[in-house]
């Protein structure tokens, strides 16, 4: 198990939801994810999807974004 940031280094926030419903005939799993690597950021991504192989597809994209090494943020 990873040991938490230090408490007073700012880490960004990403956050990730999913809305699922059922439809069709025979009947699908379908989800709009809605995600951002940085919630103090304005990029929104918004992906509509149906299954649960491709619902999990997006949601580990995300994950995967999540791990990749980020330049640190500076201000102006």
């Amino acid at each position: 198990m990873r040991a938490m940031p230090d408490a007073g280094v700012p880490e960004p926030s990403a956050v990730l939801v999913v809305r699922a419903w059922v439809h069709g005939s025979p009947p699908r799993i379908a989800a709009r994810v809605t995600y951002t690597p940085d919630v103090t950021q304005p990029e929104r991504v918004t992906r509509t999807v149906a299954g649960a192989d491709a619902i999990g597809a997006v949601v580990q994209g995300w994950l995967d974004e999540l791990g990749r090494p980020r330049p640190p943020v500076t201000d102006p």
